[in-house]
């Protein structure tokens, strides 16, 4: 082969590869993706026609578009599972229509900003043809004034749409300390006053992506001062460590304030420590009381990381155990009767939480 041969096909197999490097791939192709880092925007439950129309429209932005067949509920709860949607499926947007028994929204989740662009659609789905390829500029141009339009096409004014912004994204794990005041009754001493004893409880939430962040589980222990048993025939202390698995609702959220219902099982281990009277012979009894935990709380935000909130709970225990000794006196029966463990516990109480 001659040297002229030679050069004219490596300019050839350059030529080639040059080519092929700079092939554009289009929005919606999910099976390759550019070579570059693209955003990634997913389409909710779109018609066929409105999803290929938008593919075309956002074609030269060299966009990856995915698909998501599960509709978003409908309601206010919509933003809040699209950010679910685009945290899962590692994408940049959330694109569906918000359809009701009248009318229909076009509505655009931005991740970078935490903001939901959204605007009115000219009629109900499903679209013929000519509303397809309108709805689908009406994306494009909304997209503008976002971060995934190319900095060419991009758009600073403010969009003509809605624009509201998402509130802070709920923690998806919770460590709290609470310090509170419980009230007992019947009272461990025996008599009909109201037992009330300081306690410290201390626990950990979890809420999970797949329930939106709304609800969750959670984990606490507590246990407080006891309290003091003086008889004639016995002096000791009613000990009381309550454990509960709770499950949570944030069923109310505005701003920085958020409301929160608890309900789960629990179990309370008691537990009588002291002396006889006569003998000096120790005594120790313990028990194990399954109970019903009900719980409400109004969180306050002070920061990213930290929240303070007021706690009303209550502790339905499904024994009232009386706790007995040997007798050191037989002619007063009442004093094989010692301490009794209360059947209704509440409480209120300051929490402070931690966001990790």
């Amino acid at each position: 082969m001659s040297g002229r041969t030679t050069a004219l096909a490596l300019v050839a197999v350059c030529c080639l590869s040059q080519a092929t490097w700079s092939r554009p791939t289009h929005a919606g192709d999910d099976r390759t993706e550019p070579a570059e880092p693209a955003a990634r925007v997913v389409l909710v439950s779109f018609p066929p026609g409105l999803d290929d129309a938008t593919r075309t429209a956002l074609g030269p932005w060299r966009l990856v578009v995915l698909r998501e067949s599960q509709p978003l509920p409908s309601g206010d709860g919509d933003a809040v599972a699209a950010a679910s949607v685009a945290e899962r499926r590692g994408a940049d947007a959330v694109i569906w229509l918000s359809t009701g028994r009248d009318d229909a929204r076009l509505r655009i989740y931005e991740r970078s900003r935490g903001r939901v662009l959204s605007r009115p659609l000219p009629s109900l789905p499903p679209f013929d043809e000519p509303t397809a390829a309108s709805v689908a500029l009406t994306i494009k141009t909304l997209m503008r004034h976002s971060e995934l339009a190319p900095a060419a096409e991009r758009v600073t004014t403010p969009p003509a749409a809605e624009v509201f912004v998402l509130p802070p994204r709920p923690p998806r794990y919770t460590a709290e300390a609470r310090v509170r005041l419980n009230a007992a009754w019947p009272a461990p001493a025996m008599d009909d006053a109201l037992f009330v004893e300081p306690r410290l409880t201390v626990g950990l939430s979890w809420w999970p992506d797949w329930l939106s962040g709304s609800y969750g589980v959670g984990l606490r222990a507590g246990m407080g001062t006891g309290a003091s048993v003086a008889k004639s025939s016995f002096r000791g202390r009613l000990d009381d460590l309550a454990l509960a698995l709770d499950l949570r609702s944030r069923v109310w959220s505005r701003g920085r304030i958020r409301i929160e219902l608890a309900a789960g099982p629990g179990l309370h281990i008691t537990r009588l420590d002291g002396t006889l009277q006569s003998t000096r012979e120790a005594v120790q009894q313990h028990r194990l009381r399954p109970s019903l935990e009900l719980g409400a709380s109004v969180h306050l935000r002070l920061h990213r990381l930290i929240s303070v909130g007021l706690t009303l709970d209550a502790a339905l225990v499904g024994r009232r155990d009386t706790y007995e000794v040997a007798m050191a006196n037989p002619g007063q029966p009442n004093d094989r009767d010692v301490a009794r463990a209360p059947g209704l516990i509440t409480g209120f109480g300051v929490t402070l939480y931690v966001h990790p």
